[in-house]
This record gives C-alpha cells, structure tokens and sequence, in this order.
C-alpha cells in the first residue's frame, strides 16, 4: 500500500473492485475500503470476541469482492465463508 493509506499492520489480504476501490482485511476482521488513489473510505467488519455476531471475525484470511459488489471472507478460525453486500451495508448511512 502507498505510504499515505491509513490502515492496520496486520493486513492479510486484499481485493480491488470494478470501480478501482481497494479492500484491505486485517487479521482481525477489519475491512478497510480504499479509494483508488488510496483515500480510506470506510473501515468496516471486526473482531469476534466469543460473540457470534455476522460481520465479525476470529481469524480472518482472505477477501474476495465479486463484479457485482458482494463482499466474501474466510474466517479460517470459524471455517466459514461470510457473504456481504456492501450496498445493503451502507443504505442507511
């Protein structure tokens, strides 16, 4: 990453969606959303202290953004593949 994006140091993999924007996954479930001059858009996700709630993390390993926005990672902790769309996420923002 460019020396100007804010992010956490514990990164572990990231993805680029169709409008250039970069999603950067920390190991502990944090999803930061770049754009593609490496301005943070938003920083999304978390991690998953015994609670079980969607949308957090134990040990996330790897981010996938598909054509049409869906976001998927995999938890390697948990085994699980969680889908998200990121549209549903920030309509009420």
């Amino acid at each position: 990453m460019p020396g100007n994006m804010a992010g956490d140091s514990n990164l572990v993999d990231i993805d680029v969606d169709n409008n250039g924007n970069i999603y950067a996954l920390s190991q502990y479930g944090y999803i930061f959303e770049y754009d593609s001059f490496g301005n943070l858009l938003f920083i999304f996700g978390g991690e998953d202290e015994l609670s079980e709630r969607r949308g957090l993390f134990r040990n996330a390993a790897a981010i996938d953004v598909t054509k049409d926005g869906k976001i998927y990672v995999i938890d390697k902790e948990k085994a699980s593949l969680y889908p998200s769309n990121l549209q549903s996420l920030l309509k009420g923002l």
